[in-house]
């Protein structure tokens, strides 16, 4: 089986580490993945790529396209049968988008995939399937804390909360993180978050921090949470995406509200108690590591060859 990747590129000629990631869980299973990384600036970008997917259009078996915009421009291209995974923004598009997306999913996508059951509800897309993206667990496996503190040179003496994003990205909300962390001036912490890290390397930040925090406005099913989990990181979260869904009542993982003072506090609980949560097991038991996230792509593809 032939598999297409179609998503905007991300670096030189490369798609994002989360796409290459679920792709290579496909072809630890056998299937032929490649990838097109669409370049070039804005909507230009999008519009150039359309007669160069339409040339080679014959060339795969399915055509697995990564946000709805993509999605539109192989449908253009006369790519079929189409897949199209719908990431978690599409949630806060204007609602005009919102209907285009609900008429391609109906009438011209092979198949549609949400990353959450919130997300399937507010799209209000009766026939997609929820498939989130896996986490590798022979990449994101727990080690001892002061093993990873020292291969990171982090100060043992300190408490480490590890954010969980860019702080410059306005919708990881590093403001209310700020904030809360503010209030714990009495303890010796530490911040550090998650930008332009390696991600072969990301196991370590999340092994060496006391708790990892994602303070986001909105999230779709955010990987950095399901890597941490299957790290055994603590985790304070507020309640975005797929979030309360993935910790159930997991120990060591905490659904906050927006308040400073209740995200301080369990920030404080988590640091108190110099744990390591049971993430791992969860994720586990919710099937959603890379191996068995990558069964269910392939029993979609498997379904739509058949009609």
């Amino acid at each position: 089986m032939r598999i297409l990747f179609i998503s905007r590129e991300k670096k030189a000629g490369e798609v994002s580490i989360i796409i290459h990631n679920q792709g290579h869980s496909l072809v630890s299973k056998g299937v032929a993945v490649s990838y097109y990384p669409i370049s070039g600036s804005g909507f230009i970008g999008y519009i150039k790529s359309i007669k160069q997917l339409f040339n080679i259009r014959k060339s795969y078996d399915i055509f697995h396209a990564h946000y709805s915009l993509t999605g539109f421009i192989v449908a253009l291209a006369f790519c079929k049968p189409t897949v199209v995974s719908l990431m978690g923004s599409e949630v806060y598009s204007h609602f005009a988008i919102k209907y285009l997306i609900r008429v391609f999913a109906k009438f011209i996508w092979s198949k549609t995939i949400v990353k959450s059951k919130k997300i399937k509800d507010e799209l209000k897309i009766k026939s997609c399937s929820v498939i989130p993206n896996g986490v590798d667990l022979g990449k994101f496996k727990p080690i001892e804390r002061y093993v990873a503190q020292q291969k990171l040179g982090w100060d043992y003496n300190k408490k480490h909360i590890l954010f969980a994003s860019d702080p410059d990205r306005f919708e990881k909300n590093y403001p209310l993180a700020k904030s809360s962390i503010d209030l714990l001036s009495s303890c010796d912490i530490e911040i550090h978050f998650i930008k332009n890290k390696p991600n072969e390397k990301l196991y370590l930040y999340y092994s060496a921090c006391n708790v990892l925090l994602l303070t986001s406005l909105w999230e779709g099913s955010p990987n950095v949470i399901k890597e941490g989990m299957a790290c055994n990181a603590q985790i304070v979260s507020t309640d975005v995406g797929d979030v309360k869904e993935l910790f159930g009542y997991t120990y060591g993982l905490a659904i906050v509200d927006n308040s400073p003072k209740n995200i301080a506090n369990a920030l404080l609980k988590a640091i108190s108690m110099n744990n390591r949560s049971e993430g791992r097991n969860r994720i586990v038991e919710l099937g959603i590591d890379s191996s068995s996230i990558a069964d269910s792509l392939i029993y979609e593809y498997n379904k739509i060859r058949k009609h």
